[in-house]
């Protein structure tokens, strides 16, 4: 289930906020390949180092930890940020993925229609000549075994 843009807006800060819009819909429409995987970069990275800090804190709460944590730390929001931050990484992979499949449609494309051009451009097919032919058809066998009744296939 997405994450309300309200609640996101509470999460990350200013800048992480920006980026994970530019993943949006109609904004991630206009960004270059380059930046594409730039924010793809980016944004695995801050989404790597909020799980690290959820686990690092999970671990303290526990008392596992070297330093044991207090109240405030137990839940500084980095689960709920690694998430938000792990949704956008999905939508810029199903953008960069659209945008390979489309490329890949072009490219069938344009080889089927040069395909296509150089068969036509070979005019008819040449066919070898058929060779000896019935002519005239075939001459009927009389048969020289009877028929039984039983064998007879009426109309």
């Amino acid at each position: 289930m997405s994450i309300r843009r309200q609640q996101q807006q509470r999460t990350l800060d200013a800048d992480e906020f920006a980026r994970v819009e530019a993943t949006r819909h109609p904004a991630i429409a206009d960004l270059s390949d380059k930046d594409l995987g730039d924010a793809l970069g980016w944004l695995r990275e801050r989404r790597d180092r909020a799980q690290q800090l959820a686990n690092r804190q999970r671990r303290a709460v526990r008392g596992k930890s070297d330093r044991p944590a207090g109240f405030d730390q137990a839940d500084a929001g980095n689960r709920e940020k690694a998430a938000i931050l792990g949704e956008a990484v999905a939508r810029v992979n199903k953008e960069r993925e659209r945008r390979r499949a489309a490329a890949k449609r072009g490219d069938m494309v344009e080889r089927a229609r040069s395909a296509l051009a150089a068969r036509r451009s070979l005019g008819d097919a040449q066919h070898p000549e058929a060779g000896r032919t019935a002519r005239k058809g075939f001459k009927p066998v009389d048969r020289t075994k009877p028929i039984s009744p039983k064998e007879r296939s009426f109309p």
